[in-house]
């Protein structure tokens, strides 16, 4: 503290900011717990929203039947397309990890042909990761996957393929295959986010208001 000419004690400068602290300490703390709260619904909307997915048709773009085209408006970015039918995907045990796994089953892929808005073919290439989904009446099997790089009008064309020796492939969808979305992961990680941040906010709340507790009582 300090003594003005007049003979006031007037405060000194460090104490004068410590009330700033305690308002610090209280918007951590209030924020934490509210992102705390959103974090963890967004969790709880994915746990629903997973389960009461519908298989790969999840965040589908578009579903095409065999034969057909469609003309799709696509963002930038890559896309996947996976066969949906009757006897796409079988299961095998594994001994190692003591569960059931997925494998393609003996069906030959259709024939699939994207065709920008210039009219130039699109190159397509083998999935970065196979999807394989065995459900009752519609199982899952990825086929191709390519980049649009301009986005724009797309053409997807298909055709089934004629020496089928499976079950036969009924339609095909097309989805993004970008980052977390592609796994159907990415809000689990954003609530995940979310609540560890609010949390971490929530601590230094209060570890902040504690200090600033016990530098007023000094």
């Amino acid at each position: 503290m300090s003594i003005d000419g007049a003979g006031h004690v007037q405060p000194s400068g460090d104490r004068s900011r410590r009330p700033a602290a305690g308002v610090v300490a209280i918007v951590l703390f209030v924020g934490g717990i509210v992102a705390v709260v959103v974090g963890m619904i967004m969790l709880v909307a994915a746990m629903i929203d997973a389960a009461s997915d519908d298989g790969a048709r999840r965040d589908s773009v578009v579903e095409i039947a065999l034969p057909g085209d469609e003309i799709v408006d696509l963002e930038s970015g890559s896309y996947v397309v996976l066969a949906l039918g009757d006897g796409l995907v079988g299961s095998t045990y594994n001994q190692v990890k003591d569960r059931m796994d997925p494998v393609r089953g003996p069906f030959a892929a259709p024939r699939i042909v994207v065709t920008g808005p210039d009219g130039v073919e699109l190159e397509l290439r083998s999935p970065r990761i196979e999807t394989l989904e065995d459900r009752p009446g519609t199982d899952a099997a990825s086929l191709v996957e390519f980049t649009v790089r301009d986005a724009g009008m797309y053409t997807i064309t298909v055709e089934p393929a004629p020496d089928s020796t499976g079950g036969p492939t009924t339609s095909v969808i097309l989805r993004e295959s970008d980052g977390l979305a592609g796994f159907g992961i990415g809000h689990f990680v954003v609530g995940f986010v979310v609540v560890f941040a609010g949390g971490a906010a929530v601590l230094l709340g209060v570890l902040l208001g504690v200090a600033s507790l016990f530098r007023r009582r000094r």
